[in-house]
């Protein structure tokens, strides 16, 4: 679930929000029909000044492939589909692997991002430990070249992080540490990019690591890299957006995280 805070004056950097609802000033999407035939918009045109209005049938070029409804893992209906005999089984372990107070479903609002115009400057940004297995995207080893507005949202920031501003906790002025995802998407291209542990110093930004990813495409990263999640899949595709809970269905895949995995690729993955 996205955190909810407001959008600064800039147009061309407007953070989205799951519960405050903001401008937005670029994009490509177009009007259309949800796959049952309603129509349904990014967000209410009705009551929204905006510019990036409304899906295309099954799709919003904004999103590309990560809304595809037609085609795509990432949305496909496998309520159909045969399940594992000891499926029953694997969900019982993993609920009883977390601690009594964690073993009900609820939203957090934590992954935030960012839209940012294609012609958004680049940014130098080291890349401290995972540099061998970083998107560079046009930098110099160990370096990544970014297109990082200054009010990018660091995840966990406002919900979970008190009365701290966004500078503050870009900075980790209380050096709270953690996973520190970022998340910048670039709806005109459909590229987007994801880091873990970004913080921003007194020179220039710096994570872990950092992939780029292409919404309109399903290539997988090279075999046993990392991403910003260390799955090796990117996080924006599979988080509910705003737009998806107010006209109240998630038609893609949702990010789930449990204490304990089998160290084996499933599907879609390739064995």
């Amino acid at each position: 679930m996205i955190s909810g805070f407001s959008a600064n004056d800039d147009p061309g950097q407007e953070i989205v929000s799951s519960t405050f609802r903001v401008v937005v000033n670029r994009g490509r999407c177009r009007g259309g029909t949800h796959q049952s035939g309603r129509p349904y918009s990014w967000s209410d045109a009705g009551r929204l000044d905006i510019n990036i209005i409304q899906h295309t049938g099954g799709r919003c070029d904004c999103f590309g492939a990560a809304n595809n409804a037609n085609y795509d893992p990432w949305n496909e209906d496998i309520s159909q589909r045969p399940r594992l005999a000891n499926s029953d089984a694997m969900i019982a372990q993993i609920k009883s692997d977390l601690s009594p107070t964690r073993q009900s479903l609820r939203a957090f609002y934590e992954m935030n991002y960012v839209l940012v115009p294609d012609n958004q400057p680049r940014v130098t940004i080291p890349f401290l430990d995972y540099p061998d297995e970083s998107d560079l995207d046009g930098g110099t080893f160990p370096n990544g070249n970014y297109p990082i507005p200054s009010n990018v949202p660091i995840e966990s920031w406002p919900q979970g992080t008190g009365s701290l501003t966004l500078s503050q906790w870009q900075v980790d002025v209380n050096n709270n540490g953690g996973d520190r995802h970022g998340i910048i998407v670039a709806p005109g291209s459909g590229s987007f990019w994801e880091t873990w542990q970004m913080k921003l110093t007194k020179s220039t930004w710096q994570a872990s690591n950092g992939a780029k990813f292409d919404l309109n495409s399903n290539a997988l990263r090279p075999a046993g890299w990392t991403s910003g999640d260390a799955a090796g899949l990117p996080m924006f595709p599979a988080v509910p957006r705003f737009d998806e809970c107010e006209r109240g269905m998630v038609e893609h895949a949702m990010r789930l995280a449990v204490a304990k995995t089998r160290r084996e690729l499933v599907y879609p993955l390739p064995l």
